[in-house]
């Protein structure tokens, strides 16, 4: 199995763009093995050193140029890889009057064995043969991972029957996952912030207008990230607050809104487009400098972060960059794009008695309650604070000094953990202990996992060293992974990972 691995199912997988190398592990790397007898090394007067050379010497293929023949040039090549252990038997270690001493005639036994092992791999309470693929640095994981899949489907077909080459731990499912939560609270925070303004500012348009930065400073954002070669991930995905993005679009917005009632209330029922224009002027140069500074000192909190350094610095990093380049989209669409489209979208409508004035006004209704709702509750408020201003500001100190020492009592973590559906555990056994006993306690693992808990699919241990040590341990440690069953509605021992990891 160790012999296919290293011969046919690593050299195709090598040739997948994107893939550096396979690690390989458990299993024997086959070699030849010759066991000397010294008698006949004697009877021979053969050396050790002579032994050597004669095996180094006749394992090679040699070039030997070539012969010109009816104008075509025929290169020669004289092909001395040992193929058997015949071959090795025969190889000349010298010649003695005419008469050759051959390896078999110095030899006890010529035979297959394998390398001294310094690491194992067990799977399912047996011994079996594992691989890691190796990415190259900066290579898309989604596309070299499909890669992979595709090229094992193939290497597949060309194994032996019975022989099958199965992934125990796929990344792709967590790529999956990762994903599908950024994309599911992307949209689902961009559909409440969108509700939000339509409810409160009273104005479908003027809630679209404002939503509508949302995907223009996102999209913005993208390219930059994508000149500056910054990565997409949870974290700097993460990073990105719709509320913030448009806390300047909604400052100009309903502004406008705020000038156009305010001409009603004045009796100008008739706002044309050049009118329309000025109002937006008039509400985009009132709020710029509030709308501007506001987003700015947002945008200089995050460049303390450009300035870290090591793994701070690599982590967060991108999320520095993602929020940077869509508040500054936000801050060039709110210059130019909010006050544009408020001039043209934001006219009032002339016939309020179709289907979309009906929906308008009766969203106008609804805003109007929601705002004098928090005006009933926060104009007394207000009222009280002011005439207790002492009491308000001793409370916020109070509340201050509580939240700093609450802060200092709390634990901590630098990196949060990621939650992947499997188990990672290490078995560690006297130090010292042999390979073999290592393996046993391995397998007597595995079975007690399997026997006792059937949420495990698949349980393995990587002992020791891999051929390439990424990671290097001793013998007596092994590195095990426990695969569980991904519907957690067919769990059976404990109904949490938690519990289970108890158990």
């Amino acid at each position: 199995m160790r012999t296919i691995q290293d011969w046919i199912v690593r050299r195709q997988l090598a040739l997948v763009e994107g893939v550096v190398g396979i690690n390989a592990f458990g299993g024997k790397i086959k070699q030849y093995e010759i066991a000397i007898n010294p008698e006949n090394l004697n009877a021979n007067n053969v050396s050790i050193s002579e032994i050597f050379e004669a095996l180094r010497r006749n394992n090679n293929n040699t070039g030997g140029a070539y012969i010109e023949k009816n104008n075509m040039a025929n290169f020669i090549r004289v092909e001395g890889l040992v193929r058997s252990l015949d071959d090795i038997g025969n190889i000349a270690i010298k010649d003695v009057n005419g008469i050759p001493v051959l390896i078999r005639d110095v030899v006890e036994k010529i035979h297959f064995g394998h390398q001294v092992r310094y690491g194992a791999f067990t799977q399912d309470g047996r011994e079996a043969v594992g691989g890691m693929i190796l990415m190259l640095r900066g290579a898309n994981s989604n596309a070299v991972i499909q890669n992979v899949q595709k090229r094992i489907a193939e290497v597949q077909k060309s194994l032996p029957e019975g022989l099958e080459i199965r992934p125990f731990l796929d990344r792709s499912a967590l790529i999956e996952r990762t994903t599908s939560t950024v994309r599911e609270n992307l949209t689902e925070g961009a559909l409440v912030v969108i509700f939000a303004l339509v409810i409160i500012l009273g104005s479908i348009r003027g809630g679209i207008v404002t939503a509508s930065t949302i995907l223009l400073s996102f999209l913005f954002a993208a390219i930059l990230m994508k000149l500056f070669n910054v990565s997409a991930n949870l974290i700097s995905l993460g990073a990105i607050d719709f509320g913030i993005i448009v806390d300047g679009a909604v400052i100009i917005v309903e502004r406008t809104i705020y000038e156009i009632q305010k001409k009603f209330k004045a009796g100008k029922f008739d706002i044309d487009q050049d009118v329309m224009d000025e109002l937006a002027y008039q509400a985009g140069s009132s709020m710029m400098n509030t709308a501007i500074f506001g987003q700015l000192i947002i945008l200089i909190v995050f460049v303390p972060i450009l300035f870290l350094t090591g793994i701070e610095g690599k982590m967060f990093h991108p999320m520095a960059y993602t929020f940077g380049f869509t508040m500054l989209g936000a801050i060039i669409l709110c210059l130019t794009y909010v006050p544009a489209m408020s001039a043209l979208f934001l006219k009032p409508l002339k016939n309020k008695k179709n289907w979309s004035g009906k929906l308008e006004r009766s969203l106008e209704k609804v805003g109007e309650k929601i705002i004098n709702g928090f005006q009933l509750v926060y104009l007394p408020l207000l009222k009280s604070a002011l005439r207790h201003q002492a009491i308000v500001m001793i409370a916020a100190i109070v509340l201050l000094a509580a939240a700093i020492f609450t802060f200092t009592r709390l634990g901590g973590e630098f990196i949060p953990q990621l939650e992947e559906g499997d188990i990672a555990m290490q078995a560690l056994i006297r130090p010292g202990s042999s390979l073999s006993e290592a393996i046993d306690v391995s397998i007597k693992i595995e079975n007690i996992l399997l026997e006792n808990f059937p949420e495990i699919k698949i349980a393995l241990a990587r002992i020791g060293v891999a051929e390439i040590p990424t990671d290097p341990m001793p013998m007596d440690i092994a590195d095990m992974f426990i695969i569980l069953e991904k519907d957690k509605g067919k769990w059976i021992s404990a109904k949490s990972k938690m519990n289970l990891l108890r158990k």
